[in-house]
């Protein structure tokens, strides 16, 4: 899956749309502005 360049496309788009969402959900629920190029950890 390493040389698979359209894999880590799909990759990093998936985690892009999923951190915007996270980013929105934020902002909605706690009025907080959080940037989606912040590393989050959640668990």
């Amino acid at each position: 899956f390493s040389e698979n360049e359209e894999l880590h496309a799909e990759w990093i788009s998936a985690k892009r749309s999923n951190k915007l969402k996270l980013v929105s959900f934020i902002k909605e629920k706690t009025g907080y502005v959080v940037s989606p190029d912040a590393m989050f950890d959640i668990q």
